[in-house]
């Protein structure tokens, strides 16, 4: 898995809302799961993890996980996840895209997030 992606899960499973809005760019754009606003910036994912998602604890597994490196500055993080409360019971499973950018040489940002629930298969 990609580190990045390592850090995120982290954070959110902190329980700290500020911890993982930290991890947004100041002008990152954020389509979250649970909430059918475009949220602008870390205030913009403050507001969302704060509000509507952290508040049940959630802790985040990923299913499926596809990276696209351009470059050494952007890297494209796309798949599957599965969110759970802390006692286990499934909340939603999404699908994703991450769109990170090098800030410096260890720091990245999140500069857009796309979260959505998962369609099921007609398969």
């Amino acid at each position: 898995m990609h580190k990045y992606l390592d850090k995120w899960l982290e954070a959110l499973h902190s329980d700290e809302p500020n911890v993982i809005a930290a991890l947004y760019a100041d002008d990152a754009t954020f389509l979250p799961t649970m909430s059918g606003d475009l949220k602008r910036g870390v205030s913009g994912a403050l507001e969302y993890f704060q509000e509507d998602f952290m508040p049940s604890s959630p802790r985040g597994i990923i299913r499926e996980l596809v990276v696209q490196e351009f470059g050494e500055e952007i890297v494209l993080l796309a798949g599957f996840y599965d969110f759970s409360t802390h006692d286990g019971q499934l909340v939603v499973e999404a699908r994703f895209t991450f769109l990170a950018k090098r800030m410096a040489e260890d720091e990245w940002k999140i500069v857009h997030h796309h979260s959505s629930y998962k369609p099921v298969s007609k398969n």
